[in-house]
């Protein structure tokens, strides 16, 4: 099939997480698998239903930077060893500039 992405996917040669809140509930801490200008994926406890708008804290593989950005939830699955892999795309892609710290690596 073809690949619909508009944005070249990075996977993080060093470990990259990020925070993940939803309206109303705890913060959950993902592991970044892979990111672009466009979206990310994260594994995770928990899933979200498509569509649903998360704010996400990016911590760059230094640690040091961060950004945080709404990404709106395309899919969610239960992985076999148990938690999520959850994907999305952000409510606005990220500018070169914002991007560019966590693509260093």
């Amino acid at each position: 099939p073809e690949d619909r992405r508009r944005h070249h996917r990075i996977i993080p040669r060093l470990a990259m997480t990020c925070d993940v809140e939803a309206p109303g509930e705890a913060a959950e801490v993902g592991d970044v698998q892979d990111f672009s200008a466009g979206g990310l994926a994260f594994l995770c406890a928990r899933g979200w239903k498509a569509g649903e708008v998360l704010r996400i804290r990016l911590l760059s593989p230094a640690g040091t930077f961060q950004l945080d950005v709404g990404l709106r939830v395309t899919r969610s699955a239960l992985m076999r060893g148990g938690g999520w892999l959850v994907a999305g795309a952000f409510v606005q892609p990220l500018s070169p500039r914002e991007a560019g710290p966590f693509l260093i690596g």
